[in-house]
C-alpha cells in the first residue's frame, strides 16, 4: 500500500515539476523568440504570440523526445536480458541520435513558427525559410541563455557551498 502512495505522489510531483517547467521555460523562450525575430528583422512578436509559440513548440519536441525515449527504453527492457541496467540506456544513445532529435525539433519549431506568426503588413503566413532562420537562431538563443542562467546556478551553489565549509 505504501509503495502504491509512493509511487502516486511521485508521478503527480512529476506532472506538476513538468507543468511548471513547461511554464517557467516557455516565459524566458517567449523572449528569446522575440530577441530572435528582432535580429532577423522581422518586426515586433507580441508576447502573447511569442509565448503561444513558445509553448507549442516546447511541448510538442518534449512530448516527441519523451516518447522517443519511452519506445527506446522499453523496447531495450522487453528485448533485452535482465543483466541490462537502466543506468546504462544513456550511453546506448549514438551522438547521432542527438543530432536528428535536434533536427527533427527544429524542423517542427519552424513548422509552429511559420503556422503561427503572422508578418506585419499583410498578416500572411511567414516563408518556409524565413521560419527556419527564426527557428534557428530563437534555439541558438534560447541554448545560450539557459547556458549562462546554468553557470549562474552553478556558482551561486558552490559560493554557498564555500561558505558554509561543505
Amino acid at each position: 500500500m505504501e509503495f502504491d502512495l509512493l509511487f502516486a505522489l511521485k508521478a503527480i510531483a512529476g506532472v506538476v515539476g513538468f507543468g511548471v517547467g513547461l511554464v517557467l521555460g516557455s516565459l524566458l523562450s517567449a523572449i528569446c523568440l522575440r530577441l530572435a525575430a528582432l535580429w532577423l528583422n522581422f518586426g515586433e512578436v507580441a508576447y502573447l504570440t511569442a509565448l503561444k509559440c513558445a509553448v507549442l513548440s516546447n511541448f510538442v519536441v518534449v512530448i516527441m523526445n519523451f516518447s522517443i525515449g519511452f519506445n527506446y527504453g522499453l523496447m531495450t527492457q522487453l528485448l533485452a536480458d535482465q543483466s541490462l541496467s537502466v543506468r546504462n540506456l544513456s550511453f546506448a544513445f549514438s551522438p547521432v541520435y542527438f543530432l536528428y532529435v535536434v533536427a527533427l525539433g527544429l524542423f517542427v519549431t519552424a513548422a509552429i513558427f511559420r503556422r503561427t506568426i503572422k508578418h506585419e503588413g499583410d498578416s500572411s503566413l511567414v516563408p518556409l525559410g524565413d521560419s527556419f532562420a527564426l527557428a534557428s537562431v530563437y534555439y541558438a538563443l534560447t541554448f545560450a541563455f539557459f547556458i549562462v542562467v546554468s553557470l549562474v546556478v552553478y556558482l551561486l551553489i558552490a559560493g554557498i557551498l564555500f561558505l558554509v565549509g561543505g
